[in-house]
């Protein structure tokens, strides 16, 4: 991932200006922010998939009963 990409995961996810992304020059204070990053993603994503199973068990998706 270039440096430009790494700072719009920052600044999308995290909230971090553009111009305090660009400042981050310690390699390892980077990697842990981007590590935040997934982590976020990952607990977005998990959110996601439980709403849309609720949604789906709300409209009486799924079980079928005779």
């Amino acid at each position: 991932m270039t440096k430009q990409e790494e700072n719009w995961e920052l600044m999308t996810t995290l909230n971090i200006p553009w111009g305090e992304c660009n400042k981050i020059e310690d390699e390892a204070d980077r990697e842990f922010l981007l590590g935040k990053v997934t982590q976020v993603k990952k607990l977005v994503a998990e959110q996601q998939r439980q709403q849309q199973q609720q949604q789906q068990q709300q409209q009486g998706g799924g079980v079928w009963t005779p």
